[in-house]
């Protein structure tokens, strides 16, 4: 079982424990983006995931009939939604209104935010897996790529032949595409 598929069950403690160690931060950054004071942001991750865990039990995982993620939005977004509109309804002008959508039915906005938030998010923890995996130097060297940096330049870090810092950064990125792939398909659904 996948984990989000072990989280169907609400008394499983390990499970959404892990959950909460996967998706915490994720939140975290999707209320930041979003404008949502920093002492409020607890308050809402705790709001989100309760009405996951209530909810879960009912979801279906069938990519047919939607991903976990897309669901996933679709609750912080609520979640936004809600806590702009109270603090609106307070007159309360420290939040940044224009996280609400100018027509009721237009999330687009908010729903891009969450879906860069989560494609940086997923790059964070792939990338954290590999940089207990290989050396400091092969990330860097990986990194550098990523970076643009041209091969000679990563060779001369490495102090290495050009085809050996090829093969270094190669394997690294593979490994981290793997990791990407892994968390994915444990964590999206």
């Amino acid at each position: 079982k996948t984990l989000l598929e072990k989280t169907k069950d609400p008394n499983a403690e390990e499970a959404w424990e892990d959950f909460v160690s996967y998706y915490h931060e994720f939140m975290i950054m999707v209320l930041r983006k979003s404008t949502i004071p920093e002492k409020d942001q607890d308050d809402l991750v705790q709001q989100i995931l309760l009405r996951l865990w209530k909810a879960m039990p009912d979801f279906e995982f069938d990519r047919n009939k939607g991903r976990f993620r897309t669901w996933l939005s679709f609750i912080i977004r609520n979640v936004i939604i809600d806590y702009v509109r109270k603090k609106k309804n307070d007159k309360i002008s420290f939040v940044d209104m224009s996280v609400l959508p100018e027509k009721e039915q237009d999330f687009s906005e908010i729903d891009k935010k969450i879906e860069m938030e989560w494609q940086a998010h997923i790059g964070k923890l792939a990338m954290e897996t590999i940089e207990k995996t290989f050396s400091d130097r092969a990330v860097k060297a990986f990194k550098m790529s990523l970076n643009g940096s041209p091969i000679e330049e990563i060779r001369e870090f490495l102090q290495v032949k050009e085809n050996s810092a090829y093969r270094m950064v190669k394997r690294v990125k593979n490994s981290f595409f793997k990791e990407i792939d892994t968390l994915r398909s444990n964590l999206e659904l």
